[in-house]
């Protein structure tokens, strides 16, 4: 019993701990990547009231 309850915790283990892994770094990712784009909006807002 004892062996099957670590082979399971150790073939289940390690997936759900890389899954909360790549979770948390794509969501940093993405905040990045909002920012970055919420930039670039007042930029082009910015350009587009120099042309106008």
């Amino acid at each position: 019993m004892y062996e099957e309850l670590v082979n399971l915790i150790s073939n289940i283990g390690f997936p759900i701990a890389v899954s909360v892994y790549m979770l948390v770094h794509n969501t940093k990712i993405v905040k990045e990547h909002t920012d970055t784009v919420k930039d670039l909006k007042n930029v082009i807002e910015k350009l587009m009231e120099k042309l106008s």
